[in-house]
């Protein structure tokens, strides 16, 4: 009789301790839950504020804290691996180092944000000449009424993260050629990479992002070839600038080089010479 009493006794035990572990759960693992969403932003503008913050910080620290804080639950919900945060830390960086190479370090304080008026899951980031689109979304889960949206960053438009792989395996051989032959490998290295890519599987914002650096570098023995393939993207803003810079600057660009943007921007490059510069794509 006895035992069956200690029996019994250690059934009720047994049973309370799983009563009380699903009550913690519920008590706690769902309200971690929902603080995870509350903790978002509560407008599409100050979530991609708080984004570009970390993103010219320029550090993986930050980075990271802006993963955590600001990009979508849904994404990290699907995959959260150190491969994936490595990603989107590829991609904050490649968008730091465009635009302090446009803009200057102090890119930020000449930002501003503002909703899109062509698409109301974006939010539209201006620095000067510049426009980038971030995708948002609210963070809400379904079925929750009532509540004030909580907005998550989905992906920037101009430098997605399905590129972020492919931009990781370039920045380490970059590095592991910089780390054995110095930076004028390295730079080398950029110019001919530059110069010779497939410009009929680019697609624009890939061209001007590649052609950019080049054409800050009046020194690159790429620099003809790759104003002659800025023709595909002469009409963005930011292109037309570079270019702008280049015909009027005679000290530090031969006047080849100033003849050859002022061609392109006027339109009038012959086209057996845009052929010879590997222009394929028109658009």
């Amino acid at each position: 009789m006895e035992i069956s009493i200690e029996r019994r006794h250690l059934a009720i035990g047994a049973v309370s301790l799983v009563l009380l572990a699903g009550a913690g759960w519920f008590l706690f693992g769902r309200d971690t839950s929902v603080a995870r969403w509350k903790s978002y932003p509560t407008s599409k503008e100050e979530a991609v504020r708080q984004l570009f913050e970390h993103i010219a910080t320029d550090d993986n620290g930050k980075f990271d804290d802006a993963y955590r804080a600001l990009i979508d639950l849904e994404i990290k919900q699907n995959v959260d691996t150190d491969q994936q945060r490595g990603v989107f830390r590829q991609v904050f960086h490649e968008v730091d180092k465009y635009l302090k190479g446009e803009f200057g370090s102090d890119w930020l304080t000449k930002m501003n944000v503002r909703e899109s008026a062509a698409n109301p899951d974006a939010v539209e980031v201006r620095v000067e000449r510049e426009r980038l689109n971030v995708l948002v979304r609210n963070q809400v889960p379904a079925g929750k009424t009532g509540e004030t949206p909580r907005w998550g960053v989905v992906d920037i438009a101009e430098f997605p993260r399905a590129e972020g792989g492919a931009l990781q395996q370039s920045a380490a051989i970059g590095g592991m050629l910089r780390g054995v032959a110095g930076e004028g490998a390295e730079r080398n290295l950029n110019a001919i990479t530059a110069a010779g890519a497939n410009m009929a599987r680019e697609t624009k914002m890939q061209t001007k992002r590649r052609v950019l650096p080049i054409l800050r570098d009046p020194s690159s023995p790429a620099i003809k070839r790759v104003i002659l393939q800025s023709w595909v993207v002469r009409t963005d803003p930011v292109i037309r600038y570079r270019l702008e810079q280049i015909v009027a600057d005679e000290v530090r660009y031969n006047p080849e080089l100033r003849a050859t943007a002022k061609a392109v921007l006027d339109g009038s490059v012959p086209e057996e010479d845009l052929v010879a510069a590997g222009v394929t794509n028109t658009w």
